[in-house]
């Protein structure tokens, strides 16, 4: 009937206005959306992959990997499409300020690197993935220096930034996969792997009796000490390099545990070794927590501070820019700019707190300190 003809013909306008206003609004906050998508999985990645370690929930290893997954995706699309903006859109003057960002989202968390261990053999895939997204920041930071020149600076330092931190994610996977040999450098490699480990087991079965027979000696830092040696012994096994050893040598190390004192009374202290064994190993080959003291060190310092000089110069070089010449940016993109600011300095923060309290760290800066 004509009234059922133009109720659809009402309805199928109404639903082409929804589709368009729905389109419009999305290419208008398409890049913004996808930034704050890209700041919340790495939220997502630094507080949720502690838990992993000491977790075995299916839930939380599916989201981790969805999130593995996408943060790196996401960072990529997003500054490629940063590459197709013009740098003479008022509108989009503040959107390449984004870039360097998505740098620093691409280098990823200390806390996870790799979600399982053939990650670790893509790091020349990142190699070559730092080196395009490089060039394409290099290319939205060029259009900042003919646009905004009070955003210049600070987009340069938050470059510097971001390529330090993919860099160290990519020397952390290089690392971890370094403990992967072929099957052709086994040959090679197996009799050198025998003979450390027939040299330092002596060393480690040592340090283990002393704390197991003194009560004394079971302190934290003992523990530590013997549990990063049974760690380097340990990555021997990983590499299916087991060097063959005498039966009195299982002998032996049974009767470490054997005779003294009972053996409830060294529960605590076999859970507590154990604990700092398995963590440095989840540490070396999953996280950037691993590394030594003089990188782990200088990486933090170096991200902390650049975050830290990018923040306050933006501050200041904003209060100039409005006092000079009014504020004439869109309210959302200046709160979008001081959240991934103030974001990735809480963040670097959060990571120093957590590769501190890391057990290859605790390890590291015991040995510093015995030494000096």
């Amino acid at each position: 009937s004509p009234q059922w003809t133009d109720v659809s013909f009402l309805y199928v306008i109404f639903y082409i206005c929804l589709v368009t206003h729905a389109q419009q609004l999305w290419n208008d906050w398409e890049i913004q959306c996808l930034v704050v998508v890209s700041f919340s999985l790495q939220v997502f990645l630094l507080f949720a992959a502690v838990f992993r370690k000491r977790c075995r929930s299916r839930v939380l290893s599916v989201l981790l990997w969805l999130a593995y997954l996408s943060a790196d995706s996401v960072a990529v699309f997003v500054l490629g499409r940063l590459t197709l903006l013009g740098d003479n859109q008022q509108q989009h003057r503040l959107v390449l300020f984004w870039a360097p960002f998505m740098l620093l989202h691409l280098g990823g968390q200390e806390t996870i690197t790799a979600f399982s261990m053939e990650d670790c053999a893509l790091w020349k895939r990142h190699l070559l993935t730092l080196t395009v997204q490089m060039l394409m920041a290099i290319y939205v930071v060029s259009k900042q220096w003919r646009g905004d020149k009070w955003l210049a600076v600070p987009t340069a330092i938050m470059f510097v930034a971001g390529t330090t931190r993919y860099a160290e994610r990519i020397w952390a996977l290089r690392r971890a996969q370094s403990t992967s040999l072929e099957s052709s450098d086994m040959e090679f490699y197996a009799p050198s792997a025998e003979y450390d480990f027939n040299t330092h087991s002596t060393d480690y079965y040592s340090k283990l009796s002393s704390i197991i027979s003194d009560e004394q000696e079971r302190n934290f830092e003992r523990i530590v000490e013997v549990a990063t040696k049974g760690f380097r012994l340990g990555l021997d096994f990983l590499m299916d390099v087991i060097p063959p050893r005498p039966a009195y040598w299982y002998q032996g190390g049974t009767e470490l545990w054997g005779g003294g004192e009972p053996l409830d009374s060294l529960v605590d202290m076999a859970y507590k070794l154990a604990d700092i064994h398995l963590s440095m190993i989840y540490d070396y080959f999953y996280t950037k927590f691993g590394g030594g003291l003089v990188v782990g060190l200088l990486c933090r310092i170096t991200t902390l501070a650049l975050n830290c000089i990018a923040l306050s110069l933006f501050l200041v070089s904003r209060l100039d820019h409005h006092l000079k010449a009014g504020s004439s940016y869109n309210i959302a993109d200046v709160t979008i700019c001081y959240i991934l600011l103030v974001g990735a300095f809480t963040l670097e923060i959060s990571s120093v707190l957590l590769w501190l309290m890391s057990s290859y760290s605790t390890w590291n800066l015991l040995r510093y300190s015995q030494i000096n």
